[in-house]
């Protein structure tokens, strides 16, 4: 996961892809997030760029939890999802390892009614099971409703605040996707950019 300026590829971006020998690029979000110009820029200095795309940040996260397909995973025997807020960022970005080791897709909502978009991929990729991330006021328990509603059973894990939220998140990765707590990845709560890149 690189960073980029909307406008502009930066120059220790443009490095990274190249020490990197990246061949292909996915740009994620449209071109409000990242500009045409910078797709330019990647193509003309030879990589193969996609983008994956929604017209809002709802949609672009269910464009990206379709794009891997039907490879949905599973945490105790159910097809499980990740279900955020989309008003901020530490509890999905706290999610991150998960998806990743896991195949869980993560799906972003409001905070008191369950997105449309959120509720289209439960039901288009067949989850089971959906893993709330915060606690009532980053997801509201209507929400948490709506997704039971949907045919998903769920799994809350919030802390008092956004800390103990990615506390909660990475003891259930510990307890439930084999995780191991030998090495822990530390970055700032604040901002989202470094955490991120990790």
């Amino acid at each position: 996961m690189l960073l980029t300026e909307p406008g502009s590829l930066p120059t220790e971006t443009s490095n990274g892809l190249a020490a990197l020998h990246a061949k292909n690029v996915t740009l994620l979000g449209g071109p409000n997030a990242i500009s045409d110009g910078v797709k330019d820029q990647l193509t003309s200095a030879g990589y193969t760029v996609t983008r994956i795309f929604g017209a809002s940040r709802y949609d672009t996260a269910l464009a990206v939890a379709k794009a891997q397909g039907t490879t949905v995973g599973s945490v105790n025997g159910k097809r499980t999802a990740i279900l955020a807020s989309g008003e901020n960022f530490p509890d999905a970005l706290a999610g991150g390892p998960l998806a990743y080791a896991g195949n869980l897709p993560i799906l972003l909502t409001q905070k008191d009614s369950l997105s449309p978009q959120a509720k289209q991929g439960i039901q288009d990729l067949g989850i089971q099971q959906v893993l709330l991330l915060g606690g009532n006021a980053a997801v509201a328990p209507a929400v948490e409703t709506a997704v039971q509603g949907a045919g998903a059973s769920t799994v809350r894990l919030a802390g008092a605040d956004r800390t103990g939220t990615a506390t909660a998140v990475a003891t259930y990765a510990l307890n439930n996707l084999a995780f191991k707590n030998t090495h822990v990845n530390l970055a700032t709560g604040q901002d989202f950019a470094d955490a991120l890149a990790g």
